[in-house]
């Protein structure tokens, strides 16, 4: 008597995603010799163009290369994957390897955020920003002008604009200049969003200011003290 096994295709497909899934998390685990182990820790927030805290969460882990495949329902000894609204648990024994979050918000319109994130440290955080802060207007070189004041500024003053929260994955930095009299201005394609600018001199900051930017519109600093902040 023979037996036959009939073979669905779509169970099959299934069974092969599970299967790859599994081998991706088993390998870590064989390549780094670890068995069971406490998760480790990666906080991914969502901030608004301003800086508030947004209701983002997690809802699927994939392992870099095998995009279709959720790591969360990946379940064995050993094998501890979990979230809770934008914190990801996860296995020791993928670190040094990469994976890609996809989050999506609450009251955002659909807001759908995918990140891919190398993980280097069992407690990690990378933060990401949702939305523009926008006004009419062209924005392809927006200008940040202002005045330090409670130093002399002579030597090798600097100072520069950077995303409070996100532009992990894209260019965001400008440099700015520092006048004699303490003026200064920075110019650059600078997205709609919380910005820090840093005042600094030679290898030391002096001096960290928040600033809200809107696409398109001109910002005026106005007068920024630095008495009482090193260096002289």
């Amino acid at each position: 008597m023979f037996l036959v096994a009939r073979v669905f295709p779509h169970s099959n497909m299934r069974l092969t995603a599970t299967l790859r899934l599994l081998s991706f998390v088993l390998l870590a685990l064989v390549v780094r010799g670890e068995g069971p182990s406490e998760p480790c820790v990666l906080d991914v927030p969502v901030y608004g163009p301003t800086g508030s805290k947004l209701a983002f969460k997690i809802t699927r882990v994939a392992g870099d290369g095998n995009p279709n495949a959720n790591l969360l329902s990946v379940h064995g000894d050993g094998i501890k994957f979990g979230a809770a609204g934008d914190r990801l648990l996860f296995p020791k024994a993928l670190l040094g390897r990469s994976i890609v979050i996809t989050l999506e918000g609450k009251g955002t319109k659909g807001g759908i955020i995918t990140r891919k994130v190398p993980l280097f440290a069992c407690r990690q955080r990378t933060s990401s920003r949702w939305g523009l802060n926008q006004a009419l207007g062209d924005f392809s070189s927006l200008a940040i002008r202002g005045r330090l004041s409670g130093r002399t500024f002579s030597g090798d003053w600097w100072i520069r604009s950077m995303p409070m929260f996100g532009a992990q994955d894209y260019q965001a930095v400008y440099d700015g200049f520092v006048q004699s009299d303490g003026s200064f201005w920075l110019t650059g394609s600078m997205a709609g969003e919380r910005l820090l600018v840093v005042v600094g001199k030679s290898r030391e900051p002096v001096k960290t200011v928040g600033v809200d930017v809107a696409e398109g519109k001109p910002i005026d600093m106005g007068a920024v003290d630095l008495s009482g902040h090193c260096p002289k």
